[in-house]
């Protein structure tokens, strides 16, 4: 008896990493901010299948369009293609913009909500903005890591706001 064929399974996208700087001042009160970032997306020119559009897929010579390959050994397996990834077929002639990989960088402008306190190394997920799925996978995550501009007079220590203040001594003494 051979192993059931299963078609291949929807893949997460993967998650993409960026850094945004704030001022301290929303890290503080919290803001809004409109960010733009470069993330993969499908080939506008092949709509995502790595071909060019007058080509048609080919049957995959490997597995000859099953997208299962059989090993022998002491166990026989039958095991997803690795030369199509287990489709049945090969893009035809690639795709003159992506070259065959069915994808290119588009960029997207993204709103972000910056909470209150937050902090610098601090990480912000932003669900479903990352990388596409792979065949009707969800989209990865956008990590944003927050780094803080450094402010003239204030420094952050921790959740406590120092302010280093130059006096003269007569205000030292007096008070000002």
């Amino acid at each position: 008896a051979g192993a059931a064929s299963r078609a291949p399974r929807p893949k997460a996208g993967a998650d993409i990493e960026a850094e945004l700087e704030i001022d301290l001042v929303d890290a503080v009160k919290g803001a809004e901010k409109t960010i733009t970032v470069s993330r993969p997306g499908d080939c506008a020119a092949c709509n995502g299948t790595g071909r060019k559009r007058s080509s048609q897929p080919l049957t995959c010579r490997t597995c000859k369009g099953s997208g299962r390959v059989r090993m022998s050994g002491p166990v026989p397996m039958n095991l997803p293609c690795g030369a199509c990834d287990g489709e049945g077929s090969v893009p035809g002639e690639p795709c003159q913009v992506c070259f065959g990989a069915g994808e290119s960088a588009n960029e997207a402008r993204l709103a972000v909500t910056i909470p209150k306190g937050v902090g610098d190394g601090d990480r912000i997920r932003l669900t479903d903005q990352g990388g596409p799925g792979v065949r009707g996978g969800p989209p990865g995550d956008l990590l944003l890591t927050i780094r803080l501009r450094e402010h003239p007079h204030f420094k952050r220590d921790g959740r406590d706001l120092t302010l280093h203040l130059p006096i003269t001594l007569r205000e030292a003494l007096e008070g000002g």
